[in-house]
């Protein structure tokens, strides 16, 4: 089971779109020098390109995610910045046995039951802590054998 076995991110990958969510597509200078007249700068094609289709991202991962996960991303400007934020939750959380972008893919796939468990632990005492996570941790290993 990996990444690819899910339909988000697969049309996110045939749409050649999985850079803006790791980081890799780098936004390009919003301003370039103008091909005519070097001496002018004009708006950069690439730049408005790169933003649509980060705020389309954006937007769908906004969408997406279980209301209690997004005071934890609502000040997040890019998809990089969303899908990190969410794997940085989770890696803290102790789930190493997946890769990152798999761990949220499934979150998306199981209807967010383990971004509430996790919202719901970190208010509550250490034990129940332990032995929510647990029991969801084990909960989605069996969904993914």
């Amino acid at each position: 089971m990996d990444a690819s076995s899910f339909a988000p991110f697969n049309t996110v990958r045939a749409y050649g779109l999985e850079g803006f969510l790791t980081g890799d597509c780098v936004r390009p200078p919003a301003m370039v020098v103008d091909a005519k007249d070097p001496q002018v700068f004009i708006e950069n094609p690439d730049f408005l390109y790169w933003t649509r289709m980060d705020q389309f991202l954006v937007s769908w991962l906004i969408g997406s995610i279980y209301e209690a996960m997004l005071g934890h991303v609502i000040r997040c400007t890019f998809a990089s910045e969303i899908w990190s934020t969410l794997h940085e939750l989770l890696t803290e959380s102790g789930f190493y046995y997946l890769e990152a972008s798999t761990k949220l893919l499934n979150l998306f796939t199981l209807g967010f039951q383990l971004q509430w468990a996790l919202t719901q632990t970190l208010q509550d005492s250490n034990l129940l802590k332990a032995l929510t996570l647990n029991f969801y941790k084990n909960e989605f290993l069996n969904f993914a054998q």
